[in-house]
């Protein structure tokens, strides 16, 4: 998981600051906002599964984080995308928002904090994340947990 992690240091999407550093100010946002192991793990790996690909990134990384978290944070990462797609694309009038099919979900709230709160707000070059050391110690202990 580190060493993928690591990888994302040399991919971005056109912004200014990689795949890593994005994933460290979620995961920063999300642990200084007060929210739990699960979803501070999740934040940090969400998009780990770009280190194959953007397309299904989401699905790749709630399969890694799967045995490690709780359901409905999986559910969180494996549709986060689709919850961002309010704040990148353009949605026609009179067309639903697309998260809004999972509207019923017990993970409906989180998905929505987890995106609005802190991924898409974590692309800001002068934001004070956390380094990766900080992490470490939660990853190693959390994937070693069955």
């Amino acid at each position: 998981m580190l060493t993928l992690l690591a990888s994302l240091e040399d991919l971005g999407d056109g912004g200014a600051i990689s795949e890593l550093d994005h994933a460290l100010q979620l995961a920063t946002r999300a642990e200084r906002a007060g929210a739990d192991e699960d979803v501070v793990l999740a934040g940090l790996l969400h998009d780990i599964g770009k280190a194959f690909g953007d397309a299904g990134h989401g699905a790749v990384a709630a399969a890694l984080l799967e045995p490690h978290v709780r359901s409905d944070v999986v559910q969180v990462v494996r549709h986060h995308s689709i919850f961002t797609a309010r704040h990148w694309e353009q949605i026609p009038a009179g067309e639903p928002d697309p998260r809004d099919k999972f509207a019923e979900e017990p993970w409906f709230g989180i998905a929505c904090r987890f995106v609005d709160e802190w991924d898409v707000r974590s692309f800001d070059p002068t934001y004070d994340s956390l380094p990766l050391d900080h992490f470490i110690p939660m990853v190693q202990r959390r994937v070693r947990e069955p």
